[in-house]
């Protein structure tokens, strides 16, 4: 489905941001991109909860225009704005390999 000029007004307005702040989430990093998905949303939120109803508000905000959401935790990063991550050694800790 093509996008609606109310759509893009809402994306453009940053409609979303400013609900996502209510409930207590931070968007860090909002792409439109080309390939499988057509945007990707990064996120800061309190727990898993929080981060839920991000996508609940998500879905309601582009209601007809969503047809597949994934949600995705971040566990370690090992780079992150272009800088290595100084406690690179801890990625160990969280696999089970000898």
């Amino acid at each position: 489905m093509a996008p609606t000029k109310d759509i893009i007004d809402k994306v453009v307005q940053r409609e979303l941001e400013y609900q996502s702040e209510e409930i207590g989430i931070e968007i860090t990093s909002s792409l439109y991109t080309n390939g499988p998905y057509d945007w990707i949303i990064c996120f800061d939120a309190n727990d898993i909860k929080g981060a839920k109803r991000f996508c609940e508000n998500l879905n309601r905000v582009f209601e007809g225009y969503i047809s597949e959401l994934e949600l995705l935790e971040k566990l370690f990063a090992a780079k992150k704005c272009g800088i290595q991550n100084p406690e690179i050694e801890e990625l160990r800790n969280l696999f089970d390999i000898e």
